[in-house]
């Protein structure tokens, strides 16, 4: 499993989730939020307020992981009144995944290694303007999802 973030600053790091591993709450915070989206509110922000939107079950949106995102640099999306998860509302969903999987998949691996040298280097061939239009393009994906009333746009 792979996880990945973007902002109009710029793509986050890679994070493989190794083999076997059961994603809950505790060990998305673990593995992600405490050493990525913590690091970035340095490194990428200069430690401004910014606003994170996860897409995920609702398994790990649990009252104890949000616990753990808030933060005084770190502000959960509220998707209270959202669904869980909509590649509709996600721009990773929506643009930046297929390029990557278009990229990275284009040839057979040998292994594992190979596999995730191809996804690390075909992350970093995505061009910044790229993802900083997916991330723009946010907002009338949501207009557009609230004027169908939640149903799926093209």
């Amino acid at each position: 499993m792979v996880w990945a973030g973007i902002s109009s600053l710029g793509p986050t790091p890679i994070v493989f989730i190794p083999t076997g591993v059961k994603i809950n709450a505790q060990t998305y915070q673990d593995l992600v939020i405490k050493h990525i989206v913590k690091d970035l509110s340095k490194s990428m922000f200069n430690n401004e307020p910014f606003l994170f939107k996860q897409d995920m079950p609702l398994l790990i949106q649990q009252t104890s992981l949000k616990a753990g995102f808030t933060t005084k640099f770190l502000t959960l999306f509220p998707n209270r009144n959202g669904p869980p998860s909509s590649p509709d509302l996600n721009p990773l969903d929506f643009s930046v995944w297929s390029i990557l999987q278009t990229k990275a998949c284009c040839k057979s691996h040998k292994n594992l290694e190979a596999l995730k040298r191809s996804i690390i280097r075909a992350w970093n061939e995505i061009p910044q303007e790229t993802m900083r239009m997916a991330v723009e393009a946010v907002p009338s994906q949501f207009r557009a999802v609230i004027k169908i009333k939640g149903g799926y746009i093209e």
